[in-house]
């Protein structure tokens, strides 16, 4: 992904060139081209990055991008839009990235690239290496000089479309008995460009497997995703993603351990008004099953909706971007973010059906409310947690289905709860209202003691 992100960084703004091929023909789009090339370059060099092993023709362009300053590269890539940590871009110092390009290549492209890592960070290399992890870096990197890691991509002639794919990857890696397997297929995406943004993008891929001998293996199929740009903000934006198929499957000493998801669907809209966010998250999944030591578990129709409100972006942003050891500097976003009057809300949550031990039961069906008073000073609640209470109005409906409710009732864990709190019967169903406000927790109208 940081590849990716390094690769827009080089070649989107190229969106700002003037259409002239239009009316001057393809040497002088070929020219503005270049051009904007070595400006973007001479951009990244100024950025931390070093250019190496250039090799420009009339046609095209190699060279190698290598991670030099990192802290340069950090504020760079996070002024971008990428969430990138000092530590993470640390990590990355001395790899280098291959980007082959070529001008006209096709009659859909007015530049194409490919781009590939060709050397691992140096702290993959640094200190004394044992025979085995030699031997394990040999291959790595044989694996790099046959670009086995390599991102295409195409920039129509008018500038305001691409398209591209990630190359199939089918690799073993590691010692006979220890081996480990990679595979990846047909993945391909394609986007739009309005100005010098990316306004949407939508992806999808085939398969996606890791399997390590008979202990271990994850796969995912039919996995598409989209992503629209709604507004004037990078957060103004309309997405969503769905995988046909999740499994998880792990064989320990005391039998095997398997999770399979089908059918997993999640939208999110998220709208920003004076640097306020809104957004809601939606998610549906047709199966949930888990089996462990011979013991199977079963969900069906699971729905979960989420929405929250006047969250500060800014500070949001900034939180992401902070050192977790600043203490001082977290409470202080912290604080401006409560001051906004923050809100989350979870309309449903949802399963329509559940099979556990051999039984089979009705659902349940939760939502809630909850509000943080804006007026919370941190600096108090730290000094005494019970002002938190206080501070927070919360509302919390569920409803248990009769099977789900004889169920728990059974259950000692929620035995003494479902003893002191009695629900209330509506439409064959038990009802339990939960409230906290001015620090009274009540269920169902009754005060906690």
């Amino acid at each position: 992904m940081r590849l990716k992100h390094i690769g827009l960084g080089v070649i989107i703004t190229l969106v700002a060139v003037v259409v002239y091929y239009v009316f001057f023909g393809a040497s002088q789009l070929t020219q503005e081209l270049k051009a904007e090339v070595n400006r973007e370059l001479q951009t990244l060099e100024s950025q931390g990055f070093m250019i190496e092993d250039r090799e420009v023709s009339e046609s095209k362009e190699h060279f190698e991008i290598v991670f030099d300053d990192t802290e340069k590269i950090t504020d760079y890539l996070n002024a971008q839009g990428a969430v990138l940590t000092e530590e993470e871009s640390a990590s990355l110092k001395g790899m280098k990235v291959g980007v082959d390009l070529a001008y006209l290549q096709d009659a859909y492209s007015a530049i194409s690239f490919d781009l590939y890592p060709t050397t691992l960070p140096d702290t993959f290399t640094q200190g004394e290496l044992t025979d085995e992890e030699k031997n394990r870096l040999a291959k790595i990197n044989r694996l790099l000089q046959a670009k086995t890691f390599l991102l295409h991509m195409d920039i129509n002639k008018m500038l305001d479309g691409f398209k591209g794919y990630l190359k199939d990857i089918d690799e073993t890696f590691g010692e006979p008995g220890e081996e480990v397997t990679m595979q990846m297929r047909a993945m391909h995406f394609e986007g739009k460009i309005d100005g010098q943004q990316v306004s949407s993008v939508d992806q999808r891929l085939e398969s996606f497997l890791i399997k390590a001998e008979e202990v271990l293996s994850i796969e995912l199929t039919g996995i598409k995703s989209s992503y629209r740009l709604t507004g004037s903000t990078r957060y103004d934006v309309t997405a969503g993603y769905s995988v046909e198929k999740l499994s998880f499957n792990e064989t320990m000493m005391q039998g095997m351990r398997s999770i399979t998801i089908d059918h997993i669907e999640a939208n999110t809209t998220t709208v920003i008004s004076k640097n306020l966010a809104e957004s809601e998250l939606s998610t549906k999944i047709e199966t949930i099953e888990t089996i462990e030591e011979n013991r199977t578990n079963k969900v069906t129709d699971l729905a979960l909706n989420i929405k929250i409100s006047n969250l500060d972006i800014n500070a949001f942003e900034a939180l992401q971007q902070t050192d977790p050891a600043e203490e001082e500097k977290i409470d202080k976003i912290v604080q401006e973010i409560i001051s906004k009057g923050v809100s989350i809300e979870l309309p449903n949550l949802s399963v329509e059906r559940l099979y556990t031990q051999r039984k089979e039961m009705d659902g349940f069906a939760l939502n809630a409310k909850v509000d943080i008073d804006k007026n919370l000073d941190l600096s108090v609640l730290q000094a005494n947690p019970m002002v938190g209470i206080s501070a927070i109005k919360a509302d919390l409906t569920l409803s248990l289905s009769e099977t789900v409710h004889t169920f728990l009732s059974q259950q000692p864990q929620a035995l003494i709860a479902m003893m002191m709190f009695q629900p209330k019967e509506e439409n064959g169903h038990k009802i339990y209202q939960i409230r906290l406000e001015n620090g009274v927790l009540t269920v169902n109208g009754v005060a906690m003691q």
